[in-house]
């Protein structure tokens, strides 16, 4: 599954933006994994903004290490960034500041995300097993 991540409250993001995707590739298991989106630009305008990354997560032990390096950049941060985190499918995601979060919350936070899909955003919610 796809995530894509979008840096709030500074006044760079894109330079924040190349520093999260700079940092979050030195593991191993994220390597290959994260990419910057460009926005798309109009046919009379050159190249594109980056204004997000898109990350691969899946099997693996990715989302653990996806939440451990992402806490991480976040703590050598200035106590007003956050992250937006969401599943590029289905929009359903959660913001991260370095506020009240933990490796563990992040992970369970991204696990969530990643179990939605597109059939539970457009019925409601998912459906009871029971």
């Amino acid at each position: 599954m796809q995530v894509e991540l979008r840096v709030g409250g500074v006044a760079d993001p894109s330079r924040e933006l190349v520093s999260l995707r700079d940092w979050l590739v030195r593991d191993d298991l994220l390597r290959g994994r994260v990419t910057m989106a460009q926005q798309l630009t109009a046919a009379d305008q050159m190249g594109g903004v980056t204004d997000a990354l898109q990350a691969a997560l899946g099997a693996g032990g990715a989302v653990g290490a996806f939440a451990a390096a992402l806490m991480m950049w976040i703590r050598y941060r200035r106590p007003d960034v956050t992250i937006e985190v969401k599943n590029a499918t289905t929009g359903v995601g959660f913001s991260v500041s370095g506020k009240g979060w933990s490796q563990d919350l992040i992970a369970k936070a991204l696990d969530g995300v990643l179990l939605v899909t597109t059939q539970d955003v457009t019925s409601g919610g998912p459906k009871d097993a029971s």
